[in-house]
């Protein structure tokens, strides 16, 4: 018998509202995640045709279990589709041109444990086998002392199971692709919201910086007013085993012809405190809202994001290959 948390009951309702797509969805149990005598699914979802040629869009949250706002924003847009497929002509042919696939929980057990880590104790965000550079990172980057204290690495040499399933579920639903893009959201750092692109490593460009600045400018221009900021990770912070770092670094090594660009969206929380400073004692207090307006805001705030990463994913050949000047594209780090 599973055993049902919130967050997986909302995943499991709009599997069930999604299969009423037919063709046009798909869903399979990636693996299983066992806490004592408890068993949760890591669920992997595909809306679209199962065609490898279409360009992909990939939606992850839960990486952290406690950081549960990801995971509402992915199920709630996903349910928005769902809701309007019926009617909406025009998404319904957006849908036949590209392939929405998502781990809505890639943490299940640490989601249910309440827990940053793992079952385990370690930090998937820290898991992967990529060392930053030395002499720019703290405490925080990840340490392989004990799972006892925050930010435990593991063994970066051989990935926990969840960080194994998220690696496979993109090498094989993202990497074939012409084009496509991730989208991994997080919360609890800042007060601003973050669109963070490789590296965490490092503070060195990475091979398409010029393409995700690119990306950032256009979202400037169709969104004026949003509270974004696009910048490389590495300009907050530094870390060990970040996984779309080695996810980025696997898919250059297999030389295909296409893009993969991998995105975090760090949803900056610290403000959340402000009108309920006591939640700061609470274990999930800079992670997720128990405030319903706040909530609201923040699911209707980044749905326009997520169409706008749907919408440059569909129609990528228009403007992958356009050429900007570079000082148009320095000009977007930091706005």
């Amino acid at each position: 018998m599973k055993n049902i948390f919130l967050e997986q009951s909302y995943v499991e309702k709009v599997i069930k509202k999604l299969s009423k797509l037919g063709s046009l969805f798909q869903y399979e149990t990636l693996a299983e995640v066992r806490v004592k005598n408890k068993v949760f699914p890591i669920y992997g979802l595909q809306i679209g045709p199962n065609d490898k040629n279409l360009p992909v869009m990939g939606l992850f949250g839960g990486v952290h279990g406690l950081e549960k706002i990801g995971t509402h924003v992915i199920v709630n847009y996903l349910n928005s589709l769902a809701n309007k497929i019926n009617w909406n002509i025009a998404l319904t042919k957006n849908l036949e041109t590209l392939r929405v696939v998502s781990i809505p929980i890639v943490n299940p057990g640490g989601m249910y444990l309440r827990n940053r880590s793992n079952p385990n104790g370690v930090d998937l965000m820290r898991n992967a086998p990529v060392d930053a550079e030395m002499g720019k990172t703290f405490w925080p980057a990840g340490q392989t002392l004990s799972p006892k204290i925050p930010w435990y690495r593991g063994n970066p040499q051989d990935m926990e199971l969840e960080n194994k399933v998220l690696f496979d579920f993109v090498s094989k639903n993202l990497y074939p692709a012409p084009f496509s893009m991730a989208l991994d959201i997080h919360s609890g750092f800042g007060w601003q919201d973050r669109m963070w692109y490789p590296y965490g490593k490092t503070m060195r460009p990475f091979d398409d910086e010029a393409l995700a600045r690119k990306i950032a400018r256009y979202f400037k221009v169709s969104h004026p007013f949003h509270n974004y900021k696009f910048e490389k990770q590495s300009d907050s912070y530094m870390i060990h085993g970040d996984m779309w770092d080695h996810m980025y670094d696997s898919f250059k090594k297999l030389n295909y012809n296409s893009k993969f660009l991998p995105w975090t969206l760090e949803i900056g929380s610290w403000s959340w405190l402000l009108s309920r400073p006591h939640r700061i004692f609470n274990a999930a207090g800079l992670f997720h809202t128990d405030d319903s307006s706040k909530y609201a805001y923040v699911m209707r705030k980044h749905w326009g994001l997520l169409d706008f990463f749907k919408d440059m994913t569909i129609h990528h050949k228009a403007w992958v290959k356009e050429q900007g000047s570079k000082e148009d594209l320095n000009r977007i780090v930091g706005f």
